[in-house]
């Protein structure tokens, strides 16, 4: 009967250890935001589709896969496909040479080999770099844009977190670069 109960009390405890342990992992992990990228909004009108470059890294254990990753206009809305006035795209550049593109430069480059889809993308080492494909379809859009929302799955468990972020346009007179 005892050695039951030393059996049961060492398999309680195993357990319980492990669970803080799962949890500690679990919990002190997320994405910061690398490089990022500005372009005068003139600029954008005058182009139909740019490419912003940003690098994220995850701070953590384990490598996360990325489901999903959302902009959030400065009016607090997420930007959406059937949005008729502005069109993002989220991509993994596998290149990392993404900064801000013209599409045609994209083409010419042959960078249009290392972008993909974000859905399902886990990298080897802790380093994302996510090309944001912009287009602006109507030049009247007043928004800019101020956090990333990033979708993840992270040891088994499907994680959401928010990263603000500068937007995508500068009112400048000259493109910046940062």
């Amino acid at each position: 009967m005892r050695k039951k109960r030393r059996l049961l009390v060492l398999l309680l405890l195993s357990l319980m250890m492990f669970s803080g342990i799962y949890y500690y992992l679990s919990t002190n992990s997320n994405f910061e935001i690398g490089a990022s990228s500005k372009i005068v909004k003139k600029v954008m009108e005058e182009q139909e589709t740019i490419y912003f470059g940003y690098q994220f890294h995850f701070e953590g254990y384990g490598n996360p896969t990325i489901e999903n990753v959302y902009v959030v206009q400065t009016d607090g809305t997420i930007n959406q496909p059937s949005n008729q006035q502005i069109l993002i795209t989220p991509l993994i550049d596998t290149s990392g040479k993404i900064g801000v593109l013209y599409e045609e430069h994209i083409l010419e480059e042959g960078l249009s080999n290392s972008i993909a889809p974000v859905q399902g993308f886990k990298s080897k080492d802790h380093n994302y770099n996510i090309a944001f494909k912009v287009e602006l379809k109507d030049e009247s859009f007043d928004q800019d844009f101020h956090a990333f929302i990033i979708e993840y799955h992270h040891l088994g468990m499907l994680k959401t977190q928010s990263l603000d972020f500068e937007g995508f346009f500068s009112n400048e007179t000259a493109m910046i670069v940062e």
